[in-house]
């Protein structure tokens, strides 16, 4: 004898399968479009930051440091000739300005590329998007200013928030489409499954000598036609048993 399978989980669970497929790929699609937004808007924050930084000529003072930091959301860093911190807007002590001077250091100095990628930098517990930029000003009366190396850092914890509220909309847009979609596809096929229950039913009480049909045969589609042919062959053996 086969083993019998129930037509709701013939139809049902891969309905509900389907359904957590396609959230599953609407969250992966929505977080890889917000997380590429997001590192292009992280690329154009660092583009103007150059263009500005090459044009200028003003000396980067700290409060000329803590301007820019307000104005960026970003914290700023200056290095001297000898790779050490000149000044910075992160409150820094001996140590630590030793130890960061020395990670900085080690980053490469953009020069001219739009395209340089930022490096990760960890300072304090926190992670930081950082790109290190050489600036060359000269002065008013043509004293050439020494060499910075200008450093700036965005806090990855504010993108990776970008991130996912740029996610967000889109995520919660497909999941309610799709959860809609579902609740709608489970419904249908409930009422599909119920019909073809009753139909099952009425044929059971047959076989077992019932020929009376109260079998609904509404609509008028394949299962109200199904109907129709067991409402006849009901009759059709109720008088075959009657002339017997």
């Amino acid at each position: 004898m086969p083993h019998f399978r129930s037509l709701t989980s013939r139809l049902v669970l891969p309905l509900l399968l389907a359904a957590v497929a396609a959230a599953s790929l609407v969250a992966a699609a929505s977080y890889w479009l917000a997380d590429r937004a997001a590192a292009q808007q992280l690329q154009q924050r660092f583009s103007a930051i150059r263009r500005s930084l090459e044009s200028s000529q003003f000396p980067l003072t700290r409060s000329v440091l803590t301007s820019l930091s307000e104005l960026t959301s970003a914290q700023w860093i200056t290095l001297g000739p000898d790779g050490q911190i000149v000044d910075s807007t992160l409150t820094l002590s001996a140590s630590e300005r030793s130890q960061l001077a020395e990670r900085l250091g080690r980053l490469p100095a953009d020069l001219t590329s739009e395209n340089a990628a930022p490096a990760r930098l960890d300072h304090a517990q926190r992670v930081y998007q950082a790109m290190r930029f050489r600036r060359t000003p000269t002065g008013r009366r043509g004293a050439e200013i020494p060499i910075h190396d200008v450093v700036v850092l965005f806090d990855d914890t504010q993108w990776r928030n970008a991130r996912l509220q740029a996610a967000a909309a889109p995520l919660v847009t497909g999941l309610s489409t799709i959860v809609l979609l579902s609740s709608v596809t489970l419904l249908l096929a409930g009422r599909l499954i119920g019909r073809i229950t009753r139909l099952q039913r009425q044929v059971d009480a047959i076989a077992q000598g019932d020929f009376s049909s109260d079998l609904p045969v509404n609509p008028d589609d394949e299962l109200g036609r199904l109907g129709r042919a067991v409402q006849s062959m009901a009759a059709q053996l109720r008088q075959m048993w009657d002339a017997l």
